[in-house]
C-alpha cells in the first residue's frame, strides 16, 4: 500500500464506527473530528502575488485546513488557499462536505437524548457558519451550567487538530522543508496514526512545551559540536538556531 492508498483517502466506514466509538466515550457521540486551519509560510512567494497571499502575519503564506481525530489521524486535508483567506473563506472553496452532500458518505448512525441522527459532526471555533455538521461553543453561556460545561468541554476536545499542526509544525518542523511533507508523514503515520512516541496520553490540555525544549536542546549540543570545529572564537549561529516554532491558533 502506498502513501497515498494509506493516508491521502476519505474514512472507510470502519473508520467512521472507530472515530464514533472513540469520541462517544469523550463525551461527543457523532462527532467525527475537530476541523481547524493554519498558515503556511511561503518564503519564496512571487512579487506579483505577495499581496494577495499576505496573510495577518504580514508575509505570503498558503492556508491548510484539516480534520484530524484523537490520536492525531489526518483524514481530511485541503492545501493552497491564498494566506489572506480566513478559515471561512476556505471552508467556502473546500470539499470536507461534498461525500454528505451527494449521499455517498460512510453510514454515520448515532443517538442524543433519544433522538437518531445520521449524519455526523465537526467541532469548531466560532469563525465558522452556524450548520447542521459543525459544533460551536456558546458564544453567551449565561451563567447556565450546562451551558459553561459543554463550553469547557468543547474547547478541550476540538484542540485534536491543534495538537495535531503542533507535532508537525514543531516536532518535526514540516512547514519549514516542505519537500520533506511526504517522507515525514511517511515516518511519523506508519499505520496511519502518529508513533507511540508521539500518541495522545489522555490529557486534552496537554501541549509539547517539553518536546520542543528537547528539541532546543539537541540543535544547542549540535552547535557546540560545530564551534569546536573552528579556532576562530566568535560564536558562529547556526542557520536553524530560531527554525522551531509553535503550532498557533488559527481563528
Amino acid at each position: 500500500m502506498n502513501f497515498g492508498e494509506r493516508y491521502l483517502r476519505e474514512p472507510t466506514p470502519k473508520d467512521v464506527q472507530r472515530l464514533l466509538a472513540e469520541n462517544a466515550e469523550r463525551g461527543f457521540p457523532g462527532m467525527l473530528g475537530s476541523v481547524d486551519c493554519m498558515q503556511w509560510p511561503w518564503k519564496n512567494c512571487p512579487v506579483a502575488w505577495q499581496g494577495t497571499y499576505r496573510g495577518k502575519e504580514k508575509h505570503s503564506s498558503l492556508v491548510l485546513e484539516a480534520v484530524a481525530s484523537y490520536d492525531l489521524w489526518f483524514w481530511h486535508a485541503f492545501f493552497g488557499m491564498p494566506g489572506s483567506k480566513n478559515d471561512l473563506n476556505v471552508l467556502a472553496h473546500s470539499p470536507l462536505f461534498y461525500n454528505m452532500l451527494k449521499g455517498v458518505a460512510p453510514p454515520c448512525n448515532y443517538v442524543i437524548n433519544g433522538y437518531q441522527y445520521n449524519m455526523g459532526y465537526f467541532l469548531a471555533d466560532g469563525i465558522y457558519p452556524k450548520l447542521t455538521t459543525i459544533v460551536q461553543a456558546f458564544i453567551q453561556t449565561l451563567d447556565i451550567p450546562n451551558y459553561v460545561r459543554l463550553n469547557k468541554y468543547q474547547m478541550y476536545k476540538r484542540k485534536d487538530v491543534e495538537r495535531a499542526f503542533g507535532v508537525l509544525q514543531g516536532k518535526l518542523r514540516i512547514f519549514g522543508s516542505p519537500y520533506d511533507f511526504e517522507h515525514a508523514f511517511e515516518y511519523v503515520y506508519r499505520d496511519g496514526h502518529v508513533g507511540d512516541e508521539y500518541k495522545h496520553d489522555g490529557d486534552d490540555d496537554e501541549d509539547y512545551d517539553d518536546e520542543e525544549d528537547d528539541d532546543e536542546d539537541d540543535d544547542d549540543d549540535e552547535n557546540d559540536d560545530d564551534d569546536a570545529a573552528y579556532d576562530d572564537s566568535e560564536y558562529n549561529p547556526s542557520p536553524f538556531e530560531d527554525s522551531s516554532s509553535e503550532s498557533s491558533d488559527e481563528e
